[in-house]
């Protein structure tokens, strides 16, 4: 079973009170996921460090912002047959 967490402020975190959720396949009834459900204060601490890192981004010129947000589409690109497979998984359809 896999395990998602909060990622707020670029730290993986549990949501408030540990409250969690669980994502089942709807074929085998297997739980094939537990995420972290945010409450509103969860919600509001993201709010926040996204504030915080605005100026730093707003700052940050074109070409570096292209740079970074290719990098993270490769990152994602490098894992797409994990996404795939975890989609699958979470809603019984064919990849």
């Amino acid at each position: 079973m896999n395990t998602l967490d909060l990622l707020i402020g670029g730290h993986s975190r549990s949501a408030h009170e540990s409250a969690t959720f669980e994502h089942t396949n709807p074929l085998s009834g297997e739980t094939v996921t537990c995420i972290a459900a945010a409450s509103v204060s969860d919600a509001q601490a993201a709010a926040e460090a996204a504030d915080r890192a605005f100026p730093a981004w707003s700052a940050t010129g074109p070409g570096e912002k292209r740079a970074k947000l290719l990098k993270a589409a490769e990152a994602m690109e490098a894992r797409q047959a994990e996404f795939i497979e975890r989609m699958v998984d979470e809603t019984g359809a064919t990849p």
